[in-house]
C-alpha cells in the first residue's frame, strides 16, 4: 500500500508542471467587466487603503 501511494505521489509531482494553466498568453481580468464595476472596485480599494492608513497612525 505504501508503494502504491509513493508511486502515485511521484507521478503527480512529475506531471504537475506539465498540466499548468493551459496558456502562456497574457490575459486581462477586466476584459469583460463593465466600466461601472471597475470604478466600484477602485473605490472599494481606495476606501480599504484609507482605513488601513488610519489604523497605522
Amino acid at each position: 500500500m505504501k508503494n502504491v501511494f509513493l508511486t502515485l505521489f511521484a507521478f503527480s509531482v512529475l506531471l504537475s508542471p506539465l498540466v499548468g494553466c493551459g496558456s502562456d498568453a497574457p490575459s486581462s481580468v477586466t476584459k469583460d467587466a463593465d466600466q461601472e464595476a471597475i470604478e466600484e472596485y477602485r473605490r472599494m480599494v481606495a476606501e480599504s487603503q484609507a482605513k488601513a492608513g488610519a489604523e497605522d497612525e
